[in-house]
């Protein structure tokens, strides 16, 4: 007698739950992994935002200081500041206003904001007097002669650290900073003639000024890994201090991207797995 199977049953057989016991058990245990990584993967994302771990930054090249339209205004500005003396004043500059950011004798740390500058080991220092009587200092509007007329120092030996604080995880940020002594002023005694900066990945970039001419500026961009994100400052050997006369964070995170890189990668991750199964 001929038996005949119906179709659903054929189908059935041929399906996984009829696979040999071996190779369900090597398909439960790919799926345990999987799911075990991606949860994984998410937990220590949120582990590195919660801790608030610095991203890398890419910084451009330094550019010599020309006139308003250095001052970026791609994104949003999430904050900016000029810094000197305790007096200094707010200015502003192709329409982004800096906010003023003083800086009393023998402090260390001082926040202004989601901004903080600290020195190790010893403290800050404030640099007046940075401006010059002749071109091409005067030859920049009144916001901008203002910006780089005070700054930032530090006291010898120097490293400053500069923490942004007040990021999404995920999002993309620009931050931009100036470097200029026109002067040639030589605050507490130190040479202001060169400062670098760099990364906690030791990504880093050098501005210069010069006595009677004008300094420089530059752009690092960065994709937040948490709140917070940090840089160092520091000069050359020798009797020299580093300095920062201004300071803007813009969001340049692209519309319609909310989670931003970060997500992307946790999905790319998460999705390993999957791609090594449908290829078995």
């Amino acid at each position: 007698m001929t038996t005949i199977t119906p179709a659903a049953e054929t189908s059935t057989r041929r399906g996984s739950n009829h696979l040999p016991s071996a190779r369900r058990g090597d398909l439960g245990r790919l799926r345990a992994l999987n799911a075990a990584a991606v949860a994984s993967v998410a937990l220590l994302s949120a582990s590195i935002a919660e801790a608030g771990v610095s991203a890398p930054i890419t910084w451009q090249t330094a550019q010599t200081i020309t006139g308003d339209s250095d001052v970026q205004t791609a994104g949003t500005l999430a904050y900016a500041y000029t810094f000197g003396s305790s007096t200094v004043s707010a200015t502003t500059v192709n329409g982004v206003n800096f906010a003023a950011f003083g800086i009393s004798p023998t402090q260390s740390p001082v926040t202004v904001g989601n901004l903080t500058l600290s020195e190790s080991p010893g403290y800050l220092n404030r640099a007046t007097d940075l401006g010059a009587s002749g071109a091409p200092y005067t030859s920049l509007s009144a916001g901008y002669q203002s910006l780089l007329g005070e700054g930032a120092s530090a006291s010898l030996p120097v490293t400053i650290t500069v923490t942004l604080a007040g990021l999404t995880a995920g999002r993309q940020y620009s931050l931009q900073w100036w470097s200029s002594n026109s002067s040639g002023n030589t605050p507490f005694g130190a040479d202001l003639s060169s400062t670098t900066a760099y990364d906690a990945f030791s990504n880093q970039v050098t501005l210069s000024s010069t006595a009677g001419g004008i300094g420089q500026y530059v752009v690092g961009t960065f994709t937040a890994t948490g709140s917070i994100e940090f840089f160092n400052l520091e000069s050359p050997s020798g009797f020299t201090a580093p300095l920062m006369n201004a300071l803007q964070l813009r969001d340049i995170t692209p519309t319609g991207v909310p989670g931003g890189a970060g997500l992307a990668g946790l999905l790319a991750l998460g999705g390993v797995g999957r791609h090594r199964r449908r290829r078995r």
